[in-house]
């Protein structure tokens, strides 16, 4: 959203930090304290703003929200409040199904007056509540640059995927064993000394056909993207997947279950449905090395994927 706003004229301020963190979270949720602790300062900057008339944010997953909300009708704000929603308890085998969520995502759905979805998928998901106040606008590519000649293709099929029940690291871990001379590559933001405690990656380390790249930058990451042949997800919940979408653009061939968001945005060709044709697929497309990557995405142009979309939706109109 950073960089599409550049190329806007509407006046958007962006409230908290715009750069990632290092990740280094050992369990499989996906903040820790110090998630907990700037959303406490950031409800509080939030609450500090004198006339706000329109508030976006980035995570339907808000605590605290209520609070700003109450601190609004006291002083007789009338905001509009928005949000993007990336998963929830509603979805099936989402990383976030604990029980006393769902009660507060409902009473967030009241407060919300739009919420954003990057998939017709995610919104066929929602509760009423929701899926009555929400868009389908798929997320942004805005700072991905699409690379066009793939050369010098050394890993066979990359897996950029948390190591998370999520994901379907179970299922990699079958695909894996059933394809002993093809070389799997897994890329993690963590260093070694924050995953070495993760199970699959025990589980993982014990194949000799699998290779653990980790603690890369965003630079890096991409370099290692458009070195690798095949992208490969095993996701059992995925509402717009950009692990994926970034690794197409940097040139893999995709190799993806024929289900959760993935049939919006992906041709058939590249979709399977039982472990046999993940097996079958990855055999094919790891004959395609080096030239011309054939066309997996059904958008023709990629420069329509833009936060511009959103931004443009929520604080362009009146």
């Amino acid at each position: 959203m950073v960089v599409a706003v550049k190329h806007m004229s509407i006046p958007i301020h962006f409230i908290g930090p715009t750069k990632p963190i290092k990740n280094n979270l050992p369990g499989l949720l996906l903040d820790d304290e110090r998630y907990t602790r700037f959303q406490l300062k950031l409800i509080s900057h939030l609450i500090n703003l004198k006339e706000p008339t329109k508030i976006l944010f980035l995570d339907f997953f808000n605590p605290g929200l209520d609070i700003l909300r109450y601190h609004h009708e006291q002083k007789g704000i009338h905001a509009k409040y928005g949000a993007l929603l990336h998963g929830g308890t509603f979805f099936d085998d989402d990383i976030y199904s604990m029980p006393w969520l769902r009660g507060f995502e409902s009473a967030w759905a009241e407060i919300y007056d739009v919420v954003y979805v990057a998939s017709n998928y995610a919104k066929r998901k929602l509760p009423s509540r929701i899926y009555n106040k929400a868009k389908v606008l798929p997320w942004g590519l805005d700072s991905f640059k699409k690379i066009n000649h793939f050369k010098n293709k050394k890993y066979d099929v990359i897996f950029p995927h948390r190591l998370s029940p999520d994901k379907g690291v179970e299922d990699l871990i079958k695909i894996v064993k059933f394809l002993p001379m093809i070389k799997f590559t897994i890329t993690s933001p963590q260093e070694y000394q924050t995953i070495k405690s993760n199970l699959y990656y025990k589980e993982l380390k014990k194949s000799n056909n699998v290779n653990f790249i980790l603690g890369q930058n965003q630079i890096q990451h991409a370099h290692t993207l458009s070195q690798s042949n095949i992208v490969l997800s095993c996701a059992k919940q995925e509402t717009f997947g950009y692990s994926v979408m970034k690794s197409v653009l940097y040139g893999c061939i995709p190799v993806l279950p024929k289900n959760q968001c993935y049939p919006e945005f992906f041709r058939k060709e590249y979709l399977y449905q039982t472990m046999p044709e993940a097996v079958n697929m990855i055999k094919k497309y790891t004959s395609i090395k080096q030239g011309v990557r054939p066309i997996a995405l059904k958008i023709k142009n990629s420069e329509k994927l833009s936060f511009k979309n959103h931004l443009d939706d929520f604080f362009g109109k009146k």
